[in-house]
């Protein structure tokens, strides 16, 4: 154990917050296991606020002061502004919370109707990841699927291959219902080109 070893456990919360999109009930954080637990969190996914680079940690009041120590010499002088507005999105944070939840439900019924007519991509079984994954046909490359849609549909996903799946893409279920319905399209448009061009 890390006890056992003397060592400190970082658990990254920063999908925590998405974790209970389908229930009401918040999940408790890893800090309260034990006080030699670190969580982090950001602003960044749930919150959609990833530009102000804000985050903040949970644990014991020791390992706190010795984290923000370290801080004052790996970050110096962090943006006034961007200090402000991390201060006033915590002040409204649960409105922040809500629209991301309403964004989320709009979103994964409005993928999976898109996926119902998809012949060469597919999907999983979602139980309230804030992402979708799914499966390339055969041989097609995500770098290239990704390249394409980067390079003419103005469109980005993840591409599996980062994650040791190259015969997958990663797609984020947080725009707004018309936007992610048209990065759908084009992501469809693009795989049955590239799959044209296999065939030729």
């Amino acid at each position: 154990s890390c006890r056992g070893a003397g060592a400190t456990l970082i658990v990254d919360e920063v999908y925590l917050d998405a974790a209970h999109l389908n229930g009401k009930q918040p999940l408790w954080t890893a800090a309260s296991v034990a006080d030699n637990v670190i969580a982090t969190n950001s602003l960044t996914k749930v919150y959609g606020l990833g530009g102000l680079r804000m985050g903040w940690l949970l644990t014991n009041p020791e390992l706190a002061e010795r984290a923000r120590s370290i801080m004052d010499l790996l970050s110096v002088n962090n943006a006034a502004p961007a200090s402000m507005l991390a201060l006033r999105a915590f002040a409204q944070i649960n409105r922040l919370e809500e629209r991301f939840r309403r964004i989320y439900r709009e979103g994964q019924p409005a993928f999976r109707r898109w996926l119902a007519g998809q012949s060469l991509l597919t999907g999983y079984p979602n139980h309230g990841a804030v992402f979708e994954c799914l499966r390339l046909p055969e041989g097609l490359s995500s770098v290239r699927l990704n390249e394409l849609l980067v390079a003419e549909y103005e469109t980005q996903v993840v591409p599996g291959r980062f994650l040791g799946l190259d015969d997958h893409i990663r797609i984020s279920l947080t725009l707004p219902e018309n936007e992610l319905l048209t990065a759908l399209s084009r992501v469809s448009e693009a795989v049955g080109r590239l799959v044209s061009r296999k065939q030729d």
